[in-house]
């Protein structure tokens, strides 16, 4: 069973409370989540989202001033790779156009906990391909940006 947070939505005119389940990812699926790791909650009064911290039984909204500050600015990195015109499919050989290639961008927390108290968030880019033969995903290329100011937590619960 998945926990719910009693919450009033911190957006000025909205005044909605009630009981949330967090989200890993803005806009993503309730999902359970862990002590002192930052989540997303959806007002179904505004339908905007915000930013908590799950500390015991509750949910703090993460200050305004500080919303949307999760990841620091990103450095510039390598392109990825170009993709080719055709793929073969490793699980079949089938060679697929590659037209429908999918981008895939993946933002990252760590859990933190007493043994792991500092790690940086990181966002992952993945471009796949569905094969037309066998529906197996291909990997076309992949890339993992770890953030410079790693979240420090000198006292966790």
């Amino acid at each position: 069973m998945l926990s719910s947070y009693p919450v009033a939505c911190p957006y000025e005119g909205c005044g909605w409370s009630g009981n949330l389940v967090p989200s890993l990812v803005r806009g993503g699926g309730d999902a359970e989540v862990a002590l002192m790791q930052l989540a997303w909650l959806h007002c179904p009064g505004c339908r905007r989202d915000w930013e908590v911290r799950v500390s015991g039984d509750a949910a703090e909204a993460i200050p305004a001033a500080q919303r949307g500050q999760g990841l620091a600015a990103r450095k510039d990195s390598l392109p990825m790779a170009r993709v080719p015109e055709r793929q073969a499919c490793p699980k079949c050989g089938h060679v697929s156009g590659t037209v429908g290639v999918k981008t895939l961008r993946v933002e990252m927390r760590p859990v933190l906990t007493a043994e792991v108290f500092a790690f940086p968030d990181a966002l992952a880019e993945v471009s796949c391909l569905k094969c037309e033969g066998c529906g197996h995903w291909i990997c076309l290329d992949y890339r993992i940006e770890l953030d410079d100011n790693p979240e420090l937590d000198l006292n966790p619960e």
